[in-house]
């Protein structure tokens, strides 16, 4: 870990102090770095700031404490690092979401806070893509770049305004497959998928990984076409029809053999209710509970005597697994009660009084969050994952599917 030295233009403009380099292989490297779990590694690398806690890493710098982050807030293709081992040939691959266009962008403040960002981690990815390109172009070291994403070959839109006529520069697709032999619609929606950290559908996987294998093959081939290497072949060694995802790429060329193919993929960008979208069934259940549940809710306001209870909601609310949860609600609830019976001319009490409040209005969120999050990996997650089965591709009929 560490940061690499500045080159060029950034010496003039980038005086802050620079941490040198540490390496893993250094002898007199502290042993609790030595023996670094690799799921610390990986929580450093996925710690997305403002949602997980960063990575700390004492003693390696005097009076320093390094506080480690998603390393996208600086260079979310990892190519600095590679500048120091003197790389010469590197293979860049691009798995970020990249930003999605918005016809028409919201202006409210978390809106506004939220696409600001996401322009600004384009931008990142830009730069670094234009800084690698550039040294390949320039410096003796790199010799050869191969960056692939997933809206490789995918062409750029564009738009006129209204009142101009349309320039002859403007693009227009032609043709269904892409070069890499894969079906434009289906590499946008691939292109789409959530880079969440929640559950990813065997069809999901599969076919990112077949992509991602089609994208390379055809990109690596072209490089050596270009610099060819007798070292190298052409062809990837050994036999490739054994790997899972052979299983899902005649359906990246074709995805009309199967309807489902294309519905599972379409839904792959939802951040939440995939399984909802999925099933019209479950859909129209969701709805109809919604409505039944309002309605009671509605008859109990207007209708029904406040000191009775709904027989139903009480039941429910005793078989939850969250007694520890529940308890501790009633317990702040009811210490709430007994300090409201003291006197409001006493001050620090008047405080205090607040805090029991909020405390139980915090605790009953967490007891609902707990209970909804248990419900969700119980039932939705595992229908989720059920109904994404490379196996089930075949065992769904078109018919069937428009029925379902």
């Amino acid at each position: 870990m560490g940061e690499v030295r500045t080159r060029g233009a950034r010496n003039e403009i980038d005086q802050n102090t620079r941490l040198r380099p540490t390496y893993f292989s250094e002898d007199d490297l502290l042993r609790k770095y030595k023996d670094l779990p690799l799921g610390i590694a990986v929580a450093a690398s996925t710690a997305v700031p403002g949602v997980f806690h960063a990575q700390s890493l004492t003693d390696l710098y005097a009076g320093w404490t390094p506080q480690l982050v998603d390393g996208g807030v600086h260079d979310n293709q990892g190519i600095e690092g590679l500048l120091d081992n003197k790389c010469t040939h590197r293979i860049v691959s691009d798995a970020c979401g990249q930003m999605e266009d918005d016809p028409d962008p919201s202006t409210r403040m978390i809106s506004v806070l939220s696409r600001s960002n996401s322009v600004m981690m384009d931008r990142i990815r830009e730069e670094m893509y234009e800084t690698a390109a550039l040294r390949r172009d320039t410096e003796v070291q790199v010799q050869e770049l191969d960056f692939l994403h997933l809206r490789q070959d995918l062409e750029q839109p564009e738009l006129t305004r209204i009142g101009r006529e349309p320039e002859n520069l403007e693009k227009q697709q032609v043709g269904r497959t892409i070069s890499y032999g894969v079906d434009k619609n289906i590499q946008i929606f691939l292109s789409s998928v959530r880079t969440d950290l929640d559950s990813c559908s065997e069809v999901e996987a599969q076919a990112l990984m077949a992509d991602g294998y089609l994208i390379a093959k055809s990109q690596i081939k072209s490089s050596l076409a270009r610099k060819p290497d007798p070292s190298c072949p052409l062809e990837p060694e050994g036999d490739s029809t054994k790997w899972g995802f052979c299983s899902v790429m005649s359906h990246l060329e074709d995805p009309n053999q199967d309807p489902l193919f294309c519905r599972q993929l379409e839904i792959s960008s939802a951040i939440a209710f995939k399984v909802f979208k999925r099933f019209r069934w479950l859909r129209c259940m969701a709805v109809g509970l919604g409505m039944l549940l309002a309605v009671t809710l509605f008859w109990r306001m207007v209708f029904v005597d406040p000191n009775n209870s709904v027989g139903f909601a009480d039941e429910i609310y005793e078989r939850l697994h969250t007694y520890r949860a529940l308890g501790l609600t009633a317990f702040i609830l009811v210490l709430y009660g007994l300090l409201f019976l003291v006197p409001r001319r006493v001050r620090w009490v008047a405080m205090l009084r607040n805090l029991p409040r909020q405390l139980a209005l915090r605790a009953g969120a967490a007891t609902i969050a707990a209970t909804a999050a248990w419900l969700h990996i119980l039932v939705f997650d595992w229908l989720f994952l059920w109904q994404g089965r490379v196996a089930r591709l075949r065992e769904i009929s078109p018919d069937e599917l428009d029925s379902g």
